[in-house]
């Protein structure tokens, strides 16, 4: 599903995926996606998003360092979208098209 949320996510104008990004590097990361987009500010999609009853973070995440290696904004951070194994496609799918829709 982390290979799907992030080609997905790829795919919306605007959208950077913070991190790794190519399916054959995918076991080195961890299945949060965390993204940024120039024209939204990270807790104001998190808290549209909540409103829609998906959960996600926004934040730093105490990572001040790469925070700042990134460029991203100390205060705002990025979007972070969790996954687990029991997550399902339509599931990110649901995530997918919220953003979509938000970031018009």
């Amino acid at each position: 599903m982390t290979q799907q949320l992030i080609d997905e996510l790829r795919s919306i104008p605007g959208v950077q995926v913070q991190g790794i990004t190519k399916a054959d590097r995918l076991q080195e990361r961890v299945p949060t996606v965390s993204i940024t987009h120039p024209r939204h500010r990270p807790s104001s999609l998190a808290q549209a998003l909540a409103a829609q009853g998906i959960n996600v973070w926004s934040g730093h995440n105490y990572a001040y360092e790469l925070a700042r290696y990134l460029g991203l904004d100390e205060q705002e951070g990025v979007l972070r979208i969790g996954l687990a194994h029991y997550n399902t496609a339509a599931e990110v799918d649901r995530i997918v098209h919220s953003l979509q829709r938000l970031l018009v």
